[in-house]
């Protein structure tokens, strides 16, 4: 017998199904009330009022409008996602503001230069995104349906 292969570590988030095909359930996300009281509320893309999003429905699955669900993605692939979104833009302006300073350019070309360089890391970091490493798959992780909503649309 063989046991099941363990998730990986997953950030998660709890939502209500709002629409149901044969292959996709729509989860929408609500805002935390706690929130509205955390110091990171203007950061943070857990504070927006609602989120929807649509993530593959598992063969022989019974979901209905209005249960709760469990969604999350890999914590490894938001770290990768996130470091690569923060550090080549910020690698093509350094390289490029290193390199304009180490030809001798006037302070105004090392500007330019700079944001030339934040530019290219922009473009870079848009190619780089198509990678499979940097995909969030979010996953279904659990369901609660004794939480059973109606919900009115």
């Amino acid at each position: 017998m063989s046991c099941p292969t363990p998730l990986p570590p997953m950030i998660a988030r709890t939502g209500r199904i709002v629409h149901m095909d044969d292959a996709c359930l729509t989860v929408r996300f609500e805002r935390q009330s706690a929130c509205t009281a955390c110091r990171a509320a203007k950061a943070c893309a857990g504070n927006t009022p609602s989120t929807e999003l649509v993530v593959a429905r598992p063969p022989g699955s019974h979901y209905r409008c209005g249960d709760s669900v469990e969604v999350g993605v890999a914590e490894d692939a938001a770290l990768r996602a996130t470091l690569a979104t923060y550090l080549v833009p910020l690698a093509g302006l350094l390289l490029a503001m290193l390199g304009a300073a180490a030809l001798g350019l006037a302070e105004g070309a090392i500007v330019l230069a700079s944001l030339g360089g934040l530019a290219a890391g922009f473009l870079a970091l848009r190619r780089i995104a198509r990678r499979p490493a940097l995909q969030l798959q979010p996953a279904l992780l659990a369901a609660h349906p004794n939480l059973h909503q109606e919900i009115h649309s």
